[in-house]
């Protein structure tokens, strides 16, 4: 294939890509037999046979977080490459090659096994061994050498391992087998001395941590500090834990190890994004900060030298590697003097305050201050003798050929008159949009989709033809693989992109609502469940059936958590839906319920509120009781009152009869005033503390209710013999007066 037709090939290899991705995430959600998987496996499979018409074979080669197409990187910036690579990678799969009679039901199959835990792989033998099982043979897997990634040519059997003397380099070969193997937390007395005893050796255990970046993956020198980095965190993991008194020593001892690494995997180290597990340390992080002030500047010295000038990319590494504000001024020192040595500059000092002015500022969001901007043009301007300056500018591929098209097509819809191209356009653009939605160029994908929804609004005016083109392309947009997609990008994408992402989950409607919950249910960060259920609230109506469907979950919290979403939606047609939780085994739930129906409010709210009032749980009557009289509904007095007059001699039902009281003074119901006063003039030798506790809430809902009769009444109570109930009224009185006063 000649390099043309490669290069026009791969937006194409991208696509297929991103749907196999999409196909083994849905794999791992739905059961075999659900639609969603059937869909995506016959549209995987008909992209990949599409694939194959021109080849007989495509090889995808896998790095831990890279991905390769016939020897050449796909967009390494790409999230769904990265996450697909690292997937693959951790299922011990160095590459996949897919051969011309692939049939649909070798392709689910597997999909089945990509889309299988790894450690699950790892009991039942690894997941070449489980292809082979399932009979795929359109597919060949080659697996990870992991002898040959650390530096052994020969396998080295256990029965020999058990009887003879093994080298430093097999010894260092088992030990970081066993902790990549136990995440860090395993190894042998031979292994645990071998460590420790290297660590005072940092020339030498730097060599092997060289030999592990250049054979884990040859040819691809730059992924070395990757595997170095994923090296250094297991080995720092298991020594800090294992020898916890002598961590800052330890820390220092593997900073002096990353010190002495070559210079340009010294920067791929600190550079690299590995993922830690949950109980594991960033041992990186924790030792950037004993890097000698020498070292830290020979590393952005060689950054510039590479790259001809001092980029965004250098600044942000600085404030990565050196984050406090009193070192920053001495590593900028060092840097202004190490750059006027290179370029050969005599004013040393005027280039020092550039370097201050661009690199202690605080850096604005994506560096486009105006400030900022100048100044980094004027200090490339000083260093601009250094040789070999590379020019960095986007090639005009076909991937910015995809994207002016769409822009074209978005212009041309908002322009076109006849029925025919006008319905024509609203499926290209449909096209592209998914097309940007695979790839993950959700803002593209976004500016489709606000055209479309605009074109079929009725402000626009548009025919019921039109319009239709226009909800057709949408409806083709909502495919639950994509949906599940969209979801997982809130947690990857993060701030950046949570506006854009938010609006074409909306546009998504109702199919976006059982991935946003499974999401929720899973996540344990506030400020991510915050924004799913923002999601979710704004769908409104549409959110309500599935949510509904969940209230028979058996887990109580599931069902507490959609009482407060459909509350935070506050339909008044989301009320009928609650009678189905009168009865809910757990009062919790029963409790949340009364506080949504009051906060959603209107006839029908109230009513269930008050068939709660006889719930068998107090605490449930209790919170019914509080929030009739917060509903401020007149409806609820006789209830009330005849609450009040189940008052016990001796206080057992104090704090319903209380909530009771509160309730009638909330709804400043005129005709409780008799009631309230007997309550307030009855002195019992019994309980004497809990009857206070109800003559005192007496008096609190006469003087809220502020008739002549009640004010009249609390009068009287300022003279009783009761110390702490004359108080009480005196002190009722003169805030009703103060109130008077002012209003």
């Amino acid at each position: 294939m000649d390099e043309e037709k490669e290069y026009k090939a791969g937006p194409i290899v991208e696509k297929g890509i991103k749907e196999l991705s999409l196909a083994i995430k849905t794999m791992a959600i739905y059961p075999s037999d659900h639609p969603a998987i059937k869909a995506s496996v016959e549209r995987l499979h008909a992209t990949i046979q599409g694939l194959l018409e021109e080849s007989r074979e495509l090889r995808l080669e896998i790095a831990q977080k890279n991905l390769l197409v016939d020897g050449r990187f796909l967009d390494k910036s790409n999230e769904i490459f990265i996450d697909f690579a690292f997937q693959f990678h951790r299922r011990g799969v160095a590459s996949v090659t897919f051969k011309k009679g692939l049939s649909a039901e070798e392709l689910k199959a597997f999909l089945e096994v990509a889309s299988t835990e790894p450690k699950m792989l790892q009991k039942i033998g690894g997941f070449l061994r489980l292809c082979q099982e399932k009979g795929i043979s359109n597919i060949n897997i080659v697996e990870i050498d992991y002898d040959k990634m650390l530096g052994v040519g020969e396998k080295i059997k256990e029965a020999e391992e058990e009887v003879k003397v093994r080298s430093d380099e097999e010894i260092w070969i088992d030990l970081i087998r066993s902790l990549n193997l136990y995440s860090g937390l395993k190894l042998g007395e031979v292994e645990h001395n071998f460590l420790l005893h290297l660590e005072q050796q940092p020339d030498r255990m730097a060599a092997y941590l060289e030999g592990v970046a250049l054979r884990s993956f040859p040819g691809m020198r730059d992924l070395g500090g990757a595997a170095i980095r994923r090296t250094i965190n297991n080995i720092g993991n298991y020594i800090l834990k294992s020898v916890p008194e002598e961590k800052e020593v330890h820390r220092k001892g593997l900073a002096e190890v990353v010190s002495r690494l070559d210079l340009k995997l010294r920067l791929q180290l600190i550079d690299a994004d590995i993922d830690i597990e949950p109980d594991q340390i960033d041992v990186v992080t924790e030792i950037i900060p004993y890097l000698s002030n020498s070292v830290i500047v020979e590393m952005m010295t060689l950054v510039v030298s590479t790259e001809g000038r001092v980029t965004e990319r250098l600044v942000k590494l600085f404030h990565k590697i050196v984050p406090e504000e009193e070192r920053k001024r001495e590593v900028i020192a060092l840097f202004g003097e190490s750059l006027s040595d290179m370029s050969g500059q005599e004013d040393s000092l005027y280039m020092r305050r550039l370097i201050e002015n661009l690199f202690l500022s605080k850096p604005t969001e994506e560096f486009i201050s105006e400030t900022y901007r100048k100044t980094l043009k004027e200090l490339n301007e000083h260093i601009a003798s250094l040789g070999e300056v590379k020019e960095y500018m986007d090639s005009f591929n076909e991937r910015k050929i995809e994207e002016q098209a769409s822009t074209v097509l978005l212009d041309l819809i908002r322009l076109e008159t006849e029925l025919r191209d006008y319905a024509e356009i609203a499926k290209n653009l449909g096209k592209a949009a998914m097309d940007f939605l695979l790839t993950g160029r959700y803002e593209k994908a976004k500016e489709i989709i606000e055209v479309l929804v605009e074109e079929a609004g009725p402000e626009k005016r548009k025919t019921d033809e039109e319009r239709n083109a226009c909800k057709g392309a949408m409806e083709e947009l909502r495919d639950i693989a994509i949906v599940h997609e969209l979801v997982a990008a809130l947690r990857d994408w993060g701030k950046e992109k949570y506006e854009t992402i938010h609006f074409i989950l909306l546009n998504m409607g109702e199919i976006a609502v059982a991935p946003l919950l499974d999401a929720l249910a899973r996540e344990t960060d506030r400020s991510l469940r915050k924004k799913i259920i923002s999601i979710l609230v704004s769908l409104g109506e549409q959110a309500i059936p599935e949510i509904v469907r969940r209230f028979s979950d058996k887990n109580w919290y599931v069902v507490r958590n959609m009482v407060r979403i459909l509350r935070e939606i506050g339909k008044e047609k989301a009320v009928r839906y609650f009678n189905l939780l009168l009865k809910h085994e757990d009062s919790r739930v029963r409790k949340e319920v009364i506080y949504a129906l009051s906060t959603i409010g209107g006839a029908e709210a109230y009513g269930v509120i008050h068939s709660m009032a006889d719930d068998p749980d107090e605490g449930v009557r209790r919170n019914a009781i509080k929030y009739l009289g917060a509903m401020k509904n007149k409806g609820a007095v006789p209830l009330l009152l005849e609450l009040i007059h189940r008052r016990n001699p001796f206080g057992r039902n104090n704090s319903l009869v209380i909530s009771g009281i509160e309730a009638l003074g909330e709804i400043g119901a005129e005709e409780a005033v008799p009631g309230l006063i007997q309550l307030l003039r009855k002195s019992t030798i019994f309980a004497r503390r809990k009857n206070d506790e109800l003559r005192v809430a007496a008096a609190t809902a006469l003087e809220k209710i502020g008739s002549k009769e009640a004010m009249e009444a609390l009068t009287r109570g300022s003279r009783y013999r009761r110390k702490i109930i004359r108080q009480v009224c005196e002190r009722l009185i003169r805030k009703h007066q103060e109130i008077e006063k002012k209003g």
